[in-house]
């Protein structure tokens, strides 16, 4: 399950037009990014969480992670967001759309790069597919940045600005209000460099 829809944000943010729902959708996904990269955290389940080296990532319209084992359907797969690791590129949270035995459809089209476990230009090890369980809480906080980002859009490195001798602090890599990330901190972790 995506951590936000388009209609839990709207909610959220209690706005009922329609005006700019491709562009608040479009910042829903940047921020949830943003989020995970900021909180260091993928939010993975061990319920299901799969290990191979079968696995090959084929970019296309749409992308498909596709397996020769086809393991998928027996390791309990189910539409939702899924965190990849040790895929290089493809490393990230994607959200699957259908499952067959042998193939994960995703709901994105040529965000993928094309690897095989044969190919010598993107040699891949064993990846690990896991499947994400977002806490409920992070709807408001992914809501409120990307609302931000449209509104109020600010340079990325600033932290703090004067106006009328009201000093407003800014955090993280988009500059979005401390008081917005400050909601998602407790399952913010730790990073070692």
């Amino acid at each position: 399950m995506a951590l936000i829809t388009l209609a839990e944000a709207k909610a959220i943010l209690r706005k009922d037009d329609i005006t700019d729902d491709d562009t608040l959708a479009t910042l829903l996904a940047y921020a949830k990014d943003d989020l995970v990269e900021y909180l260091n955290n993928h939010f993975q389940s061990t319920i299901i969480t799969y290990y191979a080296s079968s696995i090959a990532f084929v970019s296309g319209d749409p992308d498909t992670i596709t397996d020769s084992d086809e393991q998928f359907v027996i390791e309990g797969f189910t539409p939702g967001d899924y965190a990849i690791e040790y895929a290089h590129d493809n490393t990230g949270i994607h959200e699957v759309e259908s499952v067959t035995a042998g193939t994960l459809t995703l709901s994105s089209s040529n965000n993928l790069i094309d690897m095989d476990p044969d190919d010598d230009n993107h040699p891949l090890g064993g990846v690990r597919i896991s499947r994400v369980v977002w806490p409920n809480a992070l709807k408001m906080v992914v809501a409120k940045m990307a609302w931000y980002l449209y509104m109020e859009p600010r340079p990325d490195d600033m932290r703090a600005k004067t106006m009328d001798g009201t000093v407003i602090e800014y955090a993280g890599t988009n500059a979005y209000p401390k008081r917005i990330l400050m909601m998602a901190n407790k399952w913010k972790r730790p990073r070692f460099v």
